[in-house]
């Protein structure tokens, strides 16, 4: 049930930001990250003690801590420390991570009954699915899976369309219409905030403009957008990364798995792609142009607010003649893997190299103190090249 007392209470309204993933949030947290000072001379707070605050807490709320490899000791108490810098601030809150997306109802309680004494806001990134479903077959690939995109449609996608979004991992965090339902149990229809992702080639802080239309950002305070991150891969880089996860055959976990096949293999030596972008195939056009009239429909009938049109989830198809996400031959990834191999052993020397210079200089530290903050120098060094966390 709606909480009709929320709105009588010390801090501002909280916007929940919960995805959907693969839609800018990347490129949105890293703007509210980057400009959280700036926010907050206008009256608007971003709280985060780490860049992984926000990623913590959503861990904590949806209770997947061995699904990524932490214990609930590690970031235990970061969505409580996150509430509370809401309840204690007058101006508007921004809160949340794309895994969000996916939560139950039970979560979705959770997060309202930890924030009841709040005007408490949903906000939902989306995109057209001619975009959304290659990306998020992308980043399913970059999370430990090894399945073609074909495969992925046929056991993942076409089979979990069922109205309600519950029969696979892809739908419980893509179903736009799933999600708004999960959370109408907790926020209101006109609390509740679509923000559609522009078409492709639009200016990238249309994005941010729409979102900080939905937040209470104030009007006219733009941010730099900086250099893009999370770039997409092309099909033959991600055919190398498919065959390496396979090869991988589950021996490498988290927490280990995500700094270093993610966030260093795939979206540092793979990101330089020299293959085409994956795209929608044409074979599919019209069951996403189904799912896609769905959402409209639901979006327009709950009466929720949007920020940018609906016409943006046009789906985008790719034109026919455009290899698809499994056009890529053996011949293809032999030719990548040699330049892929060279850039892993130069960075492996780099790291040897590292070691090298801090075994000196520890032989020679005279302090304690001394021989300590050297250690987490070096260490920390090391942690920023594998790791964007």
């Amino acid at each position: 049930m709606v909480d009709e007392t929320a709105g009588a209470h010390p801090g501002g309204p909280v916007f929940v930001h919960v995805g959907l993933p693969k839609t800018g949030t990347t490129f949105l947290q890293r703007l509210l990250r980057d400009n959280r000072e700036l926010l907050a001379e206008h009256g608007v707070r971003y709280p985060v003690r780490g860049p992984a605050t926000m990623f913590h807490g959503a861990i904590e709320v949806r209770e997947a801590y061995q699904t990524w490899g932490f214990s609930r000791e590690q970031i235990g108490g970061t969505w409580e420390w996150l509430c509370q810098q809401a309840r204690e601030h007058a101006g508007p809150t921004i809160l949340g991570h794309e895994i969000l997306a996916a939560a139950t109802r039970a979560q979705v309680e959770r997060v309202a009954t930890d924030l009841a004494d709040v005007e408490l806001h949903l906000v939902v990134t989306t995109r057209d699915l001619g975009r959304q479903i290659p990306a998020w077959w992308q980043e399913w690939i970059k999370n430990q899976h090894g399945e073609g995109f074909t495969e992925t449609m046929e056991r993942q996608i076409l089979p979990g369309w069922d109205g309600e979004g519950r029969k696979s991992t892809f739908w419980r965090s893509q179903d736009l219409r799933g999600v708004l339902r999960r959370w109408s149990a907790a926020v209101p229809a006109e609390r509740m905030h679509v923000v559609t992702a522009p078409p492709p080639g639009s200016d990238p802080r249309e994005l941010w403009r729409r979102f900080a239309d939905a937040t209470r950002v104030p009007a006219g305070l733009e941010v730099d957008p900086g250099p893009r991150s999370n770039e997409s891969l092309g099909i033959t880089e991600v055919a190398l990364l498919r065959a390496t996860n396979q090869a991988l055959d589950g021996r490498l976990v988290q927490p280990h798995y995500g700094p270093v096949v993610k966030h260093w293999f795939a979206e540092s030596v793979l990101s330089p792609r020299t293959s085409p972008r994956p795209q929608l195939p044409t074979e599919w056009r019209e069951r996403v142009r189904e799912m896609t009239a769905a959402w409209r429909d639901y979006v327009e009938e709950a009466g929720v607010q949007v920020h940018g049109s609906l016409d943006d989830l046009e789906p985008t198809i790719a034109p026919d003649d455009v290899p698809g996400p499994d056009d890529v031959t053996a011949q293809q990834i032999a030719e990548l893997a040699p330049r892929v191999m060279a850039e892993m052993l130069l960075e492996v020397t780099r790291l040897r190299q590292e070691g090298q210079e801090a075994r000196r200089e520890l032989a020679h530290a005279q302090q304690p103190r001394g021989a300590r903050r050297l250690v987490r120098r070096v260490l920390g060094g090391v942690k920023r090249r594998l790791t964007n966390r």
